[in-house]
């Protein structure tokens, strides 16, 4: 094989695939991890308004910590601290942070049932410690007002490994 298709060649296999790495390189440089949730959480607000039995027993059915977060990315998965252990759904989007899915207002689950807990909150970072502010609503269940809430991360999850 003559030495010019040698050099064409060990372009064409290593030098395309090494710009094609830089350039994925490059366009990663803008991309931003979402922030830190993990970890249990207590949740304060003033749940005494609740006026439904239905939403306030609830409600007090959840011990403490309120609940706890799992985090991949941008989603999460809330695990309330109630008898069922129950999870929700959950996802990040720049410092908003939301539980629950978005249930229209002619949803069944009903308003006693724990997968009807729905919040959206503003996350607030203070170095390590994370505040969330928001309101909480129980979907479908129009006898039960909204609830603002402030929750506050107990302490951040601990890695494991190396």
């Amino acid at each position: 094989m003559p030495r010019a298709q040698l050099i064409a060649a060990y372009l064409l296999l290593v030098g395309a695939p090494l710009l094609g790495l830089l350039g994925i390189l490059r366009s990663g440089q803008r991309l931003a991890a979402p922030a830190s949730v993990g970890g249990a959480w207590n949740l304060e607000g003033q749940f005494s308004t609740l006026t439904d039995a239905a939403c306030r027993e609830l409600i007090s059915d959840i011990g403490r910590p309120f609940f706890t977060i799992s985090q991949s990315g941008s989603r999460l998965t809330f695990t309330l601290n109630n008898p069922q252990q129950t999870t929700l759904p959950g996802t990040i989007r720049q410092s908003t942070v939301t539980m629950g899915e978005s249930f229209a207002n002619g949803s069944s689950l009903g308003c006693a049932h724990p997968q009807a807990i729905h919040f959206q909150a503003a996350l607030s970072e203070q170095g390590i410690q994370r505040a969330l502010a928001g309101t909480l609503t129980m979907a479908g269940c129009a006898q039960c007002a909204p609830v603002p809430f402030r929750a506050v991360r107990l302490s951040p999850p601990v890695k494991e490994g190396p």
